[in-house]
């Protein structure tokens, strides 16, 4: 016969997935123009997500480490490590947050590329507020799936399935 499972173990385990869910949907902003970044922060914040920023792909990498955001927003242009730089040394990361190019007019070309090598999204700027809402909720709609899958095969394995 089983024994009864242990009720701290289930409550720790309640409180812990409980804490999970009420976790702030986190994005990084990388973008070597300052005015570009304060306004996709401000919005995003506006918007209940919280930011943070880097002026390059070198420090946007190390804010990646230290912060693990669900969603990076990074320009394809910028000095020291571009947007696909960033893009590629994300890749494979665990947890691998979702990617969105940030192209100016003209370089849409890039910015498909960068949806080849695995971005999630891309946005022109100047931007449409309609635009990044649309891409952000987007976004957060499959974090939220990736984050749901992630814990049932959790569950599931600690079940021994």
């Amino acid at each position: 016969m089983k024994s009864p499972p242990d009720s701290s173990l289930q409550q720790g385990h309640q409180e812990h997935v409980a804490s999970f869910r009420r976790a702030p949907f986190r994005a990084l902003v990388v973008d070597d123009d300052e005015g570009v970044r304060y306004t996709i922060a401000a919005f995003l914040e506006d918007a209940g997500v919280e930011v943070h920023q880097a002026k390059d792909g070198i420090e946007g990498l190390a804010q990646v480490d230290a912060v693990d955001p669900h969603l990076v927003l990074t320009d394809l242009r910028m000095p020291r490590l571009d947007g696909l730089g960033l893009l590629a040394k994300l890749r494979g990361r665990v947890p691998e947050p979702l990617v969105v190019m940030i192209t100016a007019n003209g370089s849409e070309r890039d910015a498909i590329e960068a949806i080849k090598l695995g971005a999630f999204d891309y946005f022109r700027k100047p931007f449409e507020p309609e635009a990044l809402e649309a891409v952000i909720e987007r976004a957060r709609a499959m974090s939220s799936e990736r984050t749901q899958r992630e814990r049932l095969e959790g569950e599931l394995a600690l079940a021994g399935g």
